[in-house]
């Protein structure tokens, strides 16, 4: 019995060591919002300002390397709920899987507002949904 506990002990401790850092990837992904769009590279590419002012447009664009259908979007505050703000992404530059969107994100109390853009589309008849979140300084 004893050799038993050690042999279950010894194997629990060997998985548990495993590769932490894709376990705390795989852990970020959730039935909500999907995975990080980190994750999904190079299948979906996304393109961010470096700096985004509250208060001013600021556009954002998506690539796909595979056909996808109903492209969704929007952006939610993290830090503090300020309403999901629909993200209205089109086709540009007459080229398939490039889309672009212009949005604005309003000013609040944090210092350091935390946001979530959450995307989903259709690809090979499965809902497909990922998301990134970014800082911007008030």
């Amino acid at each position: 019995m004893r050799n038993f506990l050690f042999l279950i002990s010894l194997l629990l401790l060997v998985v548990g060591c495993n590769e932490p850092e894709k376990q705390a990837l795989a852990s970020e992904c959730t039935l909500e919002f999907g995975c990080p769009i980190e994750q999904l590279e190079p299948v979906v590419d996304l393109t961010l300002p470096q700096q985004i002012v509250p208060e001013h447009l600021f556009d954002l664009s998506l690539k796909f390397s595979l056909p996808i259908l109903s492209l969704q979007a929007h952006i939610e505050g993290v830090s503090m709920y300020m309403g999901k703000i629909p993200v209205m992404f089109e086709p540009f530059n007459n080229s398939p899987g490039n889309y672009q969107a212009t949005t604005i994100l309003g000013r609040c109390n944090d210092d350091q507002m935390q946001w979530r853009l959450v995307v989903s589309w259709q690809q090979n008849n499965q809902t497909v949904k990922a998301y990134r979140q970014f800082t911007i300084a008030q």
